[in-house]
């Protein structure tokens, strides 16, 4: 199953001094097995979530925990000001999150280049650093590809606590002899009813694209959520590692990383996010929980009609004789058709190559365009509907299997969905209808990644 990629030793020591070069040090010393990278941006959470990575087992591994404020020049004051007064009593007490074999590094970068400033780039300059320290502690040219293989970077957000075996996803990747692990996710929900529901429909907004990819036959299905990556150094260094995007730079990294690495869904090892309204990026959980709780629900209340990822479905399967809509799509988009054209001309020397090249070109981005451009023609549905559709799909292609799931399922199915509680002042009955679903999502997403 494992195809260990291969990368030359110029070109490795090449990305390296690039990457070295780029970096703004931050002069973190001490040697690692895993290098944890969280930024932070006025966020009082990073106590939490400093607390529940220092309850994990390590597992005998050598960790280092590097925490990053940072804030950009055009900053307000109050972003500012409180950025300090948690650098300062993180420097006062992070000694009480270490142990013999986990350290906690806290640094602080004021004033970052508006046009670069946001989380993409806090995640560069704290994976970089990981970087420049195995380049530091390479003692021979030769043995640079083996640290980089070795060693790991986790991936983590300020607000999200972790499962106590957190750690052990880096064997769970060794094991599968895989490069790229994605942990299991559970947001943690507010008790503010409203703030709830927005989380509620959130999450099982990203369960239910996720899960029609899976089951469509989409084989890059997986959670493009930073805080759940944990990875080999090497990749990093192969694909040169984030973008400075104010979001979304975990999305375009995981779409790199698939073309040449393996990915592995990381079974029973936890992350757990807050889910609460927040505008510190332009989209994600908190700018979706925002806009929810401020009356713009149809966003991720109404998805895409499970009839788009059927049609993304019937593309999969014949690839090299696609369906109208295929055509359609790319005539929409002339960048795509010049790209596909070109791809095309394999067909005649070599199918198996086309097909290899096909699913490269026909990255999570596209898929992406081609959902949203499927909207005109299947339109938006409330989130149930469309999930009872996916449950049910599932079912008939296999993917539930165990007695309690085909129970949980039939009740799931049964339960009549009553049009008036999308009438208004019933926004408890919709949490009521959701989380079900929610929980079963959970349950199913915990099956298959065994």
């Amino acid at each position: 199953m494992h195809r260990r990629f291969t990368t030359s030793r110029e070109k490795l020591e090449k990305n390296v001094s690039e990457i070295i070069s780029r970096h703004i040090c931050l002069g973190i010393e001490r040697d690692f097995d895993i290098f944890v990278a969280i930024p932070v941006m006025a966020d009082r959470e990073i106590f939490s979530t400093l607390e529940s990575v220092s309850e994990c087992d390590t597992f005998g591994k050598n960790v280092v925990v590097a925490v990053l404020l940072n804030e950009s020049e055009d900053a307000c004051e109050n972003i500012k000001e409180e950025n300090r007064k948690i650098f300062e009593e993180l420097l006062r007490v992070s000694k009480r999150y270490e142990r013999d074999n986990l350290s906690v590094e806290v640094r602080h970068i004021r004033s970052v280049p508006k046009n670069v400033a946001g989380v993409g780039f806090a995640r560069r300059v704290l994976m970089d650093e990981a970087i420049c320290s195995i380049s530091k502690k390479c003692k021979r040219k030769d043995e640079l590809y083996e640290l980089l293989h070795r060693k790991f970077i986790f991936s983590l957000d300020s607000d999200s606590t972790v499962s106590k075996n957190y750690f052990s996803a880096l064997d769970f990747v060794d094991l599968r002899e895989a490069d790229f692990g994605i942990m299991s996710f559970a947001h943690r929900f507010s008790e503010r009813e409203d703030v709830k529901e927005a989380g509620v429909v959130w999450e099982l907004f990203l369960r239910y694209w996720k899960n029609s990819l899976r089951v469509c036959g989409y084989k890059n299905a997986f959670y493009p959520i930073g805080s759940l990556f944990a990875f080999r150094a090497l990749v990093y260094v192969v694909s040169m590692g984030m973008s400075v995007r104010k979001a979304g730079e975990d999305f375009y990294f995981l779409q790199k990383v698939m073309l040449f690495s393996d990915v592995v869904e990381v079974p029973g090892v936890y992350v757990f996010p807050k889910a609460e309204p927040s505008l510190r990026t332009p989209f994600g959980t908190g700018k979706e929980i925002h806009l929810f709780v401020s009356g713009n629900r149809d966003r991720i209340e109404k998805v895409w009609n499970f009839s788009s990822f059927e049609a993304l479905e019937e593309i999969i399967q014949n690839i090299e004789n696609p369906p109208d809509i295929f055509f359609d799509f790319l005539r929409e988009n002339p960048k795509f058709q010049v790209q596909y054209e070109r791809l095309e001309k394999l067909k005649l020397k070599d199918v198996e190559l086309f097909r290899k090249k096909f699913f490269e070109w026909f990255n999570p981005f596209k898929v992406f365009k081609f959902l949203r451009f499927c909207e005109r023609i299947y339109g938006r549905s409330f989130i149930d509907e469309e999930v009872r559709k996916l449950i049910m799909k599932m079912d008939e292609k296999g993917y539930i299997q165990s007695d309690e799931l085909k129970k949980e399922k039939m009740n799931l199915l049964d339960t009549e969905r009553k049009p008036e509680i999308y009438g208004s002042g019933m926004t408890e009955s919709r949490v009521c209808r959701y989380e079900p679903l929610l929980a079963f999502l959970r349950k199913v997403d915990d099956y298959l990644s065994f």
